[in-house]
C-alpha cells in the first residue's frame, strides 16, 4: 500500500473530518509533549505501550502542525522499527524513513484539499500549505 492511502486510511478512521494531525493524534489515544528542545523540532518512540510525540514549543504554528504530521508518519509507517525518531531544523536527510515521514505530512496537510484543487498547485502553494521549504518540496517532488 502506498503512503497516500495510509494517508486516506487514517483520515477516514481519525479525523472526523477535521484534518489537523493534533486531533488526528488525540482520536489515536497518542501522548503529545510540547517542550524546549533546543535545534530538535520534534520526535515520535513508542514506550510501555504509548505512542509519544514530543513537539518543540519554540516552533511557529505551523511548523508545530508540520512537526507533527511527520511524526504521526513515523508512528504508522515506521511502528515495528524500535526506533526513537528525532527531527532536527535540518531537511534533505538521507534517511528512507525521514522522507517517507515527510511524504506522509505533505499528503496529510493537503488533504484538507480535494485532488482536482491539488492537482492545480504549484510546489510554491505545496510549500506555503505544508510549512516546508519550496527547496525540499521540490526535492521531493521530482528526485
Amino acid at each position: 500500500m502506498n503512503i497516500q492511502e495510509i494517508v486516506k486510511q487514517v483520515i477516514h478512521k481519525y479525523s472526523d473530518g477535521y484534518i489537523n494531525p493534533f486531533y488526528i493524534a488525540q482520536n489515536m489515544d497518542y501522548i503529545i509533549n510540547k517542550e524546549d528542545l533546543g535545534t530538535t523540532n520534534g520526535y515520535y518512540f513508542y514506550y510501555k505501550r504509548n505512542n509519544i510525540i514530543g513537539i518543540n514549543y519554540n516552533l511557529s504554528q505551523r511548523e508545530q502542525i508540520r512537526v507533527c504530521a511527520h511524526e504521526l508518519g513515523h508512528s504508522i509507517l515506521h511502528k515495528d522499527t524500535n526506533y526513537s525518531f528525532l527531527c532536527k531544523k535540518a531537511f534533505f536527510s538521507s534517511s528512507k524513513y525521514e522522507r517517507e515521514a515527510d511524504i506522509f505530512a505533505i499528503h496529510l496537510l493537503l488533504s484538507q484539499y480535494d485532488k482536482e484543487e491539488i492537482k492545480s498547485f504549484t510546489t510554491q502553494n505545496i510549500a506555503d500549505i505544508t510549512a516546508y521549504p519550496l527547496k525540499y518540496i521540490n526535492y521531493i517532488y521530482y528526485n
